[in-house]
């Protein structure tokens, strides 16, 4: 694990490099042009905090190595650590993209009625999944996820 000191210390450099976290508050679907810096941000590697239905989450982009880096970090979550982060995603389309599909019409009835909610669903990771969420170095070997926790929180 990292120190407290470490962790201030990177979560200053990566994060904000010089600028101050912000909030924004969001009253009604008008309100939603407030959130297209938090938008740009993550598409450039940054991280956003957000409320979901159950608790706040970080927010990156999946594909970014050093966003994902950066969640570890904030986390306080070495990454020799077999600890893995779940995929917040928008549609079952996206779940589809980082699984193997979900298996069977049984399943896909039980995704559709708790989803979006809040709810992780343990699912088998495919390889569309970016290296930085599946590979992971250990002290002496490199261990790779086979599954994945898919959320769709509600709003």
């Amino acid at each position: 694990k990292f120190s407290r000191s470490h962790r201030l210390n990177h979560i200053d450099k990566l994060v904000c490099r010089g600028r101050r976290a912000r909030m924004v508050e969001i009253d009604g679907e008008w309100d939603f042009w407030k959130l297209e810096d938090a938008v740009e941000a993550v598409k450039n590697g940054g991280i956003v905090v957000l409320p979901s239905d159950s608790c706040y989450v970080f927010v990156a982009n999946v594909k970014s190595k050093d966003a994902v880096s950066k969640i570890y970090a904030l986390k306080n979550i070495a990454p020799t650590t077999e600890k893995p982060l779940s995929l917040l995603c928008h549609s079952i389309s996206q779940i589809s993209e980082y699984t193997y599909g979900i298996e069977s019409k049984s399943m896909f009835k039980l995704i559709k009625s708790c989803l979006p909610g809040p709810y992780t669903f343990i699912m088998s990771a495919s390889n569309n999944l970016p290296k930085q969420v599946i590979d992971h170095k250990t002290h002496k070997k490199l261990w790779r996820r086979k599954e994945i926790g898919i959320r769709m929180p509600d709003e």
